[in-house]
């Protein structure tokens, strides 16, 4: 009947007129609303900026089933309408109802064996899980992050030359072929990497982590390239240097080639995991050098106790 985007959420008012359907939802076992929308109109600002909604379709679906975004919820007009009007043992029996709800799953609605938590809302691991996974991927939180793709793979021995494959995909994402800056395709460009700085799109330094080089003709994903992407983003030589909400972002990006090359990426770190994994592998060198130091300085003494041991000798003639 209506719907809106308001309060960092779409609302949307629903007649249902199918008495079974109307019990099911009074009842609580029609939990979520999967609805598909379009934009009524959009403009042009970095990308697309859609403005007004024209809902296209909608789902309401049993308690057992997650619909895309997972933490949509339907609730009957009349008990919102009620809610502002609680006597005391309304009130009281609510406050059992939410304590009772507390030890289930916000999305699944299952017993709480193990907990995460999103917000205020205790949820399944799994299921949590799940949610950062299709949120991440339906609304693309970190947008500096080029969204994964496949491309064709290149020979898994063929060398890496990170700098020599820039040039030939400069080449091949300009107009002419030149390379030149002035006639670059960006978009196209863009596909090389796994990473852009997306404030300065047209500038060869935003772009970071390359993987990809031209083989006739082609943009192909090269192995080495992905593992010595994916070993930057993990800390390896310094790190790369993106914002720590792009990370994981760009390691889905990165996995995907993993997966195309049949291989197993390695587990996510967060930053301060991978900073505190670097600080150990420092640390341990340190130890090491230390080691060998305190071992060259032994040798150094016990040559120079056998250098004062000859110097006494006096030899008569």
């Amino acid at each position: 009947m209506d719907a809106e985007y308001e309060d960092g959420a779409v609302e949307c008012i629903l007649r249902v007129e199918d008495p079974e359907i109307a019990r099911t939802i009074d009842n609580e076992e029609i939990l979520h609303v999967s609805v598909e929308a379009d934009y009524r109109e959009a403009e042009a600002a970095n990308g697309i900026k859609p403005k007004g909604l024209i809902f296209t379709g909608l789902a309401l679906l049993t308690k057992d089933v997650l619909p895309g975004v997972p933490l949509t919820r339907i609730i009957p007009i009349e008990k919102i309408v009620k809610s502002f009007t609680f006597t005391e043992e309304e009130k009281e029996e609510m406050s059992e109802k939410i304590e009772e709800q507390q030890k289930t799953c916000f999305l699944c609605g299952r017993p709480l064996s193990d907990r995460a938590t999103i917000g205020k809302y205790e949820l399944h691991p799994q299921c949590a899980a799940r949610f950062w996974e299709m949120a991440s991927s339906i609304f693309h939180f970190a947008e500096a992050a080029v969204k994964p793709h496949e491309t064709p793979k290149a020979p898994e021995e063929r060398e890496w030359d990170a700098d020599a494959a820039e040039q030939r995909v400069r080449k091949w994402a300009s107009s002419d072929g030149s390379g030149d800056k002035e006639k670059i395709d960006w978009e196209k460009y863009r596909q090389a990497f796994a990473w852009y700085n997306n404030d300065d799109p047209e500038n060869f330094g935003s772009y970071k982590l390359p993987h990809h080089d031209i083989i006739d003709g082609r943009l192909c994903v090269v192995w080495r390239g992905v593992a010595t992407a994916m070993a930057a983003l993990m800390g390896a030589r310094g790190g790369v240097d993106i914002p720590p909400a792009d990370r994981r972002s760009v390691y889905t990006h990165l996995a995907r080639h993993y997966d195309q090359f049949e291989k197993e990426p390695p587990a996510f770190e967060t930053v301060a995991e991978t900073y505190a994994r670097m600080l150990e592998q420092t640390i341990e060198e340190q130890k090491k050098t230390i080691r060998n130091l305190a071992e060259e300085n032994r040798s150094l003494l016990e040559r120079l106790k056998k250098a004062k041991k000859i110097g006494k000798i006096i030899v008569h003639l």
